[in-house]
C-alpha cells in the first residue's frame, strides 16, 4: 500500500508541474489503479491477518474508513479552487500526509495519538464469553 500511496503523490505532483488536462488525466489514471490495488491488498490483509471471529468486524471498519475517504475526496473536489495547480497542490499536500502516516504506521507508530501504532499480531476476541471461554456475558 505504501507504493500505491507514493505513486498517487507523485502523479499529483506531476499534475501540478504539467498544469494542464493531460496531467489531470494521468493523475486520475494512476489514482484509479492505485486505489484498486490498495483495496485488494487491504482485503487480503484482513482475511489473512485477522482470526475468523474478527473478519466481519475488520471488513466493516475498513469499508467505513474507505467510504469516508470517498466523501472527503468528493468534498475536496467541490471546495477546492478550479485552477489546476492550486487544486492539485492541496490534494498533493493531503496525500503527502497520508503517505507519512502510512510510512510511520509500518514502523509501529502514528502521526496522530491513538490512531494506529503498536498493534498485536493477532486480534483478541472482542465478545466476552464467546466460544466457551468461560467468561460470563452481561
Amino acid at each position: 500500500m505504501l507504493l500505491c500511496t507514493l505513486s498517487c503523490v507523485a502523479a499529483a505532483a506531476a499534475a501540478i508541474v504539467l498544469n494542464n488536462l493531460i496531467g489531470a488525466i494521468a493523475a486520475t489514471l494512476v489514482a484509479a489503479g492505485a486505489s484498486a490495488l490498495a483495496k485488494v491488498s487491504l482485503d487480503a490483509a484482513i482475511q489473512d491477518d485477522l482470526p475468523a471471529e474478527s473478519i466481519a468486524s475488520g471488513f466493516g471498519r475498513s469499508e467505513t474508513v474507505l467510504q469516508l475517504s470517498w466523501v472527503i475526496g468528493g468534498a475536496m473536489g467541490v471546495l477546492l479552487p478550479t485552477d489546476w495547480w492550486k487544486g492539485f497542490a492541496a490534494v498533493t499536500a493531503v496525500m503527502a500526509l497520508g503517505l507519512a502516516q502510512t510510512a510511520v504506521s509500518y514502523r509501529g507508530h502514528s502521526l496522530l495519538p491513538g490512531l494506529g501504532g503498536n498493534r498485536p499480531q493477532h486480534a483478541q476476541q472482542e465478545i466476552p464469553g464467546a466460544h466457551g471461554t468461560g467468561e460470563p456475558t452481561q
